[in-house]
């Protein structure tokens, strides 16, 4: 299965409503930080992974501490030239796995 083939899979409604969960969680942290926004990290494994990168790519409230995806795929429908500041994402930590052995995923989709 290809990259849009599976985003098309996806409800990408469903992918933001996610996000927007994540994201208000993230801003009641970072306001517990007294607006430390690099001390709060996100991360996932399989659906986790495909939300947090989304939530990641979106947050544009300032720069995260870092994100973990594991074992995922990048599956939201993202405008990057409107959506995503690219400049603070290239300053923020990421880690990313994805196993050559997945039997739902393969490693060329993730």
């Amino acid at each position: 299965m290809s990259k849009e083939d599976m985003r098309q899979l996806m409800s990408q409604e469903e992918i933001r409503d996610s996000v927007r969960i994540v994201t208000d969680i993230i801003k009641s942290e970072v306001t517990l930080l007294d607006g430390q926004h690099e001390k709060v990290f996100i991360g996932g494994f399989s659906q986790g992974c495909a939300i947090s990168l989304a939530t990641f790519l979106l947050y544009r409230q300032g720069r995260l501490g870092g994100c973990v995806g594991l074992s995922g795929a990048h599956s939201a429908i993202i405008d990057y030239e409107h959506e995503v500041d690219m400049p603070l994402k290239k300053q923020t930590k990421m880690f990313l796995y994805h196993g050559e052995d997945d039997p739902v995923i393969a490693v060329e989709t993730a």
